[in-house]
């Protein structure tokens, strides 16, 4: 068809030296083609490479790990001290702070006893939660709840495994919004009376 040259090496080691600084006039003269041979040479191995590479947009397959580097442990921990910083709700604050524990007692170099870890997790959790704060754990079938004070976090005096406990929860949570104050969603129009 045209007159330009065969290139006497693969489109692979072409691309290979161009991306290694070799300008396309530098290889058209080494091996004697145009420079729209090795352009077109160029353009030929970066489409075979974009058909091997799934795009982006492309949904990964189902429990399939994208091919991404692997976090290193100071990216993991600062990834999880902005979420425990900054998440809005407090279920991902916990967890967040969990994982950071776990890191934690993984970099001291021995398993802590549970106790004494959950000990050190609620003492840790507390600067991120107000005072009067209530969590109630999950565990199994298991619930417990923990209101925070100024010593920190200390277990509630009701206990959510029996039906008792789960009233005194209910009760608990009706005095704290009966104190809170009520919430304006809406300014009353001019001429109606507040309710």
């Amino acid at each position: 068809m045209g007159t330009e040259r065969r290139l006497p090496v693969s489109d692979a080691v072409v691309l290979a030296e161009y991306r290694a600084g070799n300008s396309q006039r530098a290889l058209a003269l080494r091996y004697k083609v145009s420079k729209g041979a090795i352009q077109k040479a160029i353009a030929r191995e970066e489409a075979r490479e974009a058909e091997l590479i799934p795009a982006p947009s492309a949904a990964p397959e189902a429990g399939r790990a994208q091919a991404t580097r692997p976090l290193g442990r100071r990216e993991i921990r600062a990834r999880l001290e902005h979420e425990a910083l900054n998440a809005g709700d407090s279920r991902t604050r916990l967890s967040a702070l969990k994982m950071l524990h776990e890191l934690d007692a993984e970099a001291e170099g021995g398993k802590q006893s549970e106790e004494a870890g959950n000990k050190r997790f609620l003492k840790e959790s507390g600067y991120f939660f107000a005072q009067g704060s209530l969590v109630i754990e999950r565990r199994k079938d298991r619930f417990q709840a923990y209101l925070r004070t100024r010593e920190g976090w200390v277990p509630a005096s009701f206990n959510l495994n029996t039906l008792e406990g789960r009233a005194a929860l209910l009760v608990r949570l009706v005095e704290i919004f009966r104190g809170a104050p009520p919430q304006q969603d809406e300014e009353p129009e001019a001429g109606t009376a507040p309710r």
